[in-house]
C-alpha cells in the first residue's frame, strides 16, 4: 500500500467520522424534537412526534451508539 493510498483512507475515515456522526446527531434531534417541521398548532400544546419520525431518530442513535462502542472496543482492543 502506497502512502498515498493510507493518506486517502485516513481522510475518508476522518470524513465519515469526524464531520459524519455529529451530523447523524443533528439530523436525529431535529426528527426527535416535537414542531420542528414547521408546524405550529397555534394552540400552545406541543403536537405529537409522528412515529416515522421517532422511529428514523431512534434508528439514527442506535447507529451513533453503535459507532461509539465499537470505536471503544477497537481502542481498547
Amino acid at each position: 500500500m502506497t502512502i498515498l493510498e493510507s493518506l486517502l483512507q485516513v481522510t475518508i475515515a476522518g470524513l465519515v467520522l469526524g464531520a459524519g456522526l455529529p451530523i447523524l446527531f443533528g439530523v436525529g434531534l431535529r426528527l426527535w424534537v416535537p414542531g420542528s417541521d414547521g408546524s405550529a398548532t397555534g394552540t400552545g400544546a406541543a403536537p405529537d412526534i409522528a412515529p416515522w419520525r421517532r422511529t428514523a431518530a431512534v434508528v439514527i442513535f442506535g447507529v451513533i451508539a453503535l459507532a461509539i462502542v465499537v470505536g471503544l472496543l477497537w481502542i481498547t482492543q
